[in-house]
């Protein structure tokens, strides 16, 4: 059973940099949506029930060196 729903639940959220979290062992690991001009820079992203990376509508956003392993459906969806 998942700790949490999200690790990240991210609306609308611009200009921000997210760096070295742990956003495992939840139903979704991050899910984003109408957001643009983010940095994920080294997160821990694992063992999530569905997906590791839910994103919608993200644009002009940077993932770099994050740990993406064993998620239930997709790394990135």
């Amino acid at each position: 059973m998942p700790s949490a729903l999200y690790g990240f639940d991210l609306f609308q959220c611009n200009n921000t940099t997210f760096r070295n979290n742990n956003c495992s062992d939840s139903s979704t690991g991050v899910l984003i949506n109408n957001a643009y001009d983010l940095s994920f820079i080294s997160n821990d992203v694992n063992d999530n029930t569905f997906d590791g990376f839910n994103l919608d509508n993200v644009f002009d956003s940077v993932f770099e060196d994050n740990t993406v392993n064993g998620n239930g459906q997709d790394g990135f969806d």
